[in-house]
C-alpha cells in the first residue's frame, strides 16, 4: 500500500479498492499495536512475555491465529536454518531479556 493509501484507511476507515484484506489488516492492526504500546508506557508495563504475546495476537488478528507459541516445525523457504519446536518460550525470554538491556 502507499503512504496515501494508508492514510484513507488509518483516517478515513475507507478501504482502498484492488487491495487484498490482508492488506487492509495488516494496516489496521498495526494502528492497534500501537496504540497498545502506548498504553502499555503510559501504564508503566515492562516489555515481557504476555505483552509480546499480546502484540504479535494483535498484528496478526484476522489473518493468522498469533499470540501463542507453534507446536511444529516449521521451515523457511531458501533458508538452511529451521527454527526450533518446543523452546519458543526459552527463546523469547531471552531475547525480551536482550531487548530491555539495549540502550534505546
Amino acid at each position: 500500500m502507499t503512504l496515501m493509501e494508508t492514510k484513507v484507511v488509518l483516517e478515513d476507515g475507507i478501504s482502498v479498492g484492488g487491495k487484498e484484506l490482508r492488506e487492509i489488516y495488516e494496516v489496521v492492526n498495526h494502528k492497534k499495536v500501537y496504540q497498545y504500546v502506548k498504553k502499555c508506557i503510559a501504564e508503566g508495563k515492562i516489555l515481557d512475555e504476555p505483552i509480546v504475546k499480546d502484540i504479535h495476537a494483535i498484528l496478526t488478528e484476522n489473518i493468522i491465529v498469533g499470540g501463542i507459541y507453534r507446536n511444529q516445525e516449521v521451515r523457511i523457504s531458501g533458508a538452511g536454518h529451521v527454527p526450533p519446536v518446543g523452546n519458543g518460550r526459552y527463546l523469547s525470554q531471552k531475547k525480551i531479556d536482550w531487548i530491555i538491556t539495549m540502550p534505546w
